[in-house]
């Protein structure tokens, strides 16, 4: 009887030790589990975060900011003109486009209303005064040579075109600008031109720049004593374009007014963004 009621006892004995060791088990099973359901969130915080710096480039509805419209002004039309064309608002288009690059913004997105009219959404921003004052002033255009001074302005242009073909006899069809420069800017570019091809390397060219930003620095290989002379290099069309638009900036005839400005919020972005990780 005592044999039988110690084999009974060391079996139960033997059944607590396992049961505390199932225990142990379970509760070190439950703490991997949670370890894992930690580090994945841990993960997942981490992906959001890598998100948020940059891997996923957040438009307005993502993140916010400012929507601001322009008009054209028609109390600034010259003489003779009675609303803007879509070559004016190409070239409004391409002075946005350049100021809103030299600002960093570089997620805003600009699209066309009704002839004349222009949207401008830029994320992040919530400061529409300081934004439309940054795209709303008159564009300044300047040519400046190496040291800094200023050969021509947005007066003396009279057009820039962008074309495709030769730029000499026997050389390939490609696209560049061809300027037009007023009859009283001739002289002045003569000299300037002159000097800048006489310069050493890195000091031969004139800057054109908008708003105290360069848009272009092509060399000056010799003398310019005309009202035409191309820009040439490697271009596309597009390119091409845009350097066009933005050299006859400088003389847009008229000004763009706001018609409205408003900043949103990023109802969308809240639920998607999450959602989408």
């Amino acid at each position: 009887d005592e044999t039988t009621a110690d084999e009974t006892a060391d079996q139960a004995d033997a059944a607590d030790d396992q049961a505390s060791a199932d225990s142990t088990d379970a509760a070190a099973a439950d703490t991997t589990d949670e370890t894992a359901a930690d580090d994945s969130t841990a993960a997942a915080d981490t992906t959001a975060a890598a998100a948020d710096t940059g891997r996923i480039r957040k438009g307005i509805d993502l993140a916010g900011g400012s929507v601001i419209s322009f008009e054209a002004d028609a109390s600034t039309f010259p003489e003779g003109k009675t609303s803007a064309t879509e070559e004016d608002m190409d070239i409004v288009e391409a002075i946005f486009n350049t100021r809103l690059q030299a600002a960093g913004y570089t997620e805003a997105r600009i699209s066309r209303g009704e002839l004349g009219q222009i949207t401008v959404e830029i994320p992040s921003v919530f400061e529409t005064d300081k934004a439309a004052e940054l795209l709303g002033s008159a564009a300044v255009l300047t040519f400046v040579n190496a040291s800094g001074e200023t050969v021509l302005n947005g007066e003396d242009v009279k057009d820039a075109q962008y074309k495709y073909g030769q730029t000499s006899q026997n050389g390939a069809s490609e696209a560049y600008v061809e300027l037009t420069l007023t009859k009283e800017a001739v002289t002045k570019f003569a000299e300037a031109t002159k000097a800048a091809a006489a310069a050493a390397d890195g000091q031969n060219y004139i800057a054109i720049m908008m708003d105290n930003n360069i848009v272009s620095a092509p060399r000056v290989s010799s003398e310019i004593n005309s009202e035409t002379c191309i820009i040439s290099g490697d271009f596309t069309t597009e390119t091409a374009r845009d350097l066009a638009n933005q050299i006859k900036s400088g003389a847009l005839p008229f000004s763009m007014k706001i018609i409205s400005q408003d900043t949103i919020g990023a109802e969308l972005g809240k639920d998607a963004l999450p959602l989408s990780l």
